[in-house]
């Protein structure tokens, strides 16, 4: 009876152990993916508004707006290619370096708390980690 109950323990173990390295792996693929969507979304995005910024920069060595044009219509002219907001943001984030891809792995991992409360911290609190001398 004791080689049974000794073997449906370890089993249960077994079961226990694979169930969290399962939800271990899905849970690392989940903050890989969540990670590398962000990442090419911001590089998509900052190409974009590179070649917007671009466009403006051009304003500053056109040779058709003269020195003699006020400064407001210079702007004007600059929101027709980004609007006031949209600049905004855009050179507040060129002053700041951009997340590298580990923060944003970090990032998606803090997504995924809810995840870990629910299934991994049982697990982790029922599985026996000690191992004794036999």
């Amino acid at each position: 009876m004791m080689c049974y109950i000794w073997l449906r323990y370890r089993q249960l173990s077994d079961n226990l152990t694979s169930a969290m390295m399962w939800h271990m792996k899905l849970t690392e693929e989940r903050c890989k993916e969540e990670a590398r969507k962000n990442f090419e979304a911001d590089v998509l995005q900052r190409q974009q508004e590179n070649n917007k910024v671009g466009r403006l920069l051009s304003l500053f060595v056109d040779d058709d707006v003269m020195d003699s044009i006020p400064f407001g219509d210079v702007r004007q002219r600059a929101w027709k290619i980004m609007p006031r907001e949209v600049l905004q943001n855009t050179a507040q984030r060129m002053r700041i370096k951009p997340a590298s891809r580990m923060a944003r792995r970090w990032e998606a991992v803090d997504t995924q708390t809810a995840h870990i409360r629910r299934h991994l911290r049982p697990l982790f609190c029922t599985l026996n980690f000690f191992q004794r001398d036999a």
